[in-house]
């Protein structure tokens, strides 16, 4: 769930998938009806240390989805960003923006990824977008 600068190798558009490497420090930081970076309003429905489910609304009372605002998305300091998470309760309401529509909806209320990287087929070789990893791990092929 925490938030880091990867560098983007490879852009397959056919197949929909990219190949990403951890950026250096040096760098400079530049399916869905939803658009990345909209600003959307939910209610939660599910709290923990590691984040919020809300039922997301694009416009008042209307029940879109169900979106997913991870716990480092709350927070650049991981340590407030679960005392936050765990703080917030079932039936509370708040907006956030929208990082990722794909594959499902993942909200930010820190992170905002550049208008020019929020179409996948604008990325390039050498791109440096935030990026949330999910799983790290070793693939042999």
């Amino acid at each position: 769930g925490q938030t880091i600068l990867v560098k983007i190798q490879t852009v397959n558009t056919d197949s929909g998938k990219v190949v990403l490497n951890v950026a250096n420090q040096d760098i400079k930081v530049e399916e869905a009806t939803f658009d990345i970076g909209e600003e959307v309003g939910g209610t939660i429905i599910e709290s923990s240390a590691q984040g919020l489910y809300l039922r997301v609304s694009r416009y008042k009372g209307q029940t879109v989805s169900t979106g997913f605002l991870l716990d480092g998305h709350m927070s650049p300091c991981m340590e407030i960003a679960a005392l936050l998470a765990s703080k917030y309760v079932p039936g509370h309401t708040l907006s956030a923006l929208l990082f990722a529509t794909v594959p499902n909806l993942i909200l930010t209320r820190t992170f905002a990824t550049q208008g020019r990287y929020r179409n996948f087929e604008k990325l390039k070789i050498g791109d440096c977008i935030p990026c949330t990893i999910k799983d790290m791990g070793i693939r042999l092929v």
